[in-house]
């Protein structure tokens, strides 16, 4: 995901999963982005796109953007990144687990209907 060496802020917009007028806000509110500007339009690092989505993550676990402001002022996105990594593996992993146990739901289903099927000769 983050192999680009400059993103659009549509593109930041859009990985991170909020509004491009949304990135603009948090620019001017939190001042923690330097996108260059070339030809009228802003283009971020892999290191701005990594703060839009600690900003976002914070915002997500309830955070005001003013207690947003006040912990990267605290700490730095570096110190940050590991406690919002570690909720998000948690998120992924009780997704795949969701996921896991639809599948062995839907595998049951299917093996009661194929059963019901084969028992029925109607076939």
């Amino acid at each position: 995901m983050l192999t680009k060496r400059y993103y659009t802020q549509k593109e930041v917009a859009d990985l991170v999963g909020v509004n491009p007028g949304i990135i603009s806000y948090w620019e001017e509110k939190l001042r923690i982005f330097r996108p260059k500007k070339r030809g009228g339009r802003k283009l971020f690092t892999s290191s701005d796109l990594k703060k839009a989505l600690l900003v976002k993550k914070l915002l997500d676990s309830g955070i005001s953007l003013k207690g947003v402001k006040k912990r990267l002022e605290e700490e730095s996105v570096e110190e940050l990144m590991p406690e919002v990594l570690s909720e998000v593996v948690q998120e992924i992993k009780e997704t795949i687990d969701q996921t896991l146990n639809e599948l062995e739901e839907l595998r049951r289903y299917l093996d009661e209907k194929l059963s019901n099927w084969r028992n029925s000769g109607d076939h």
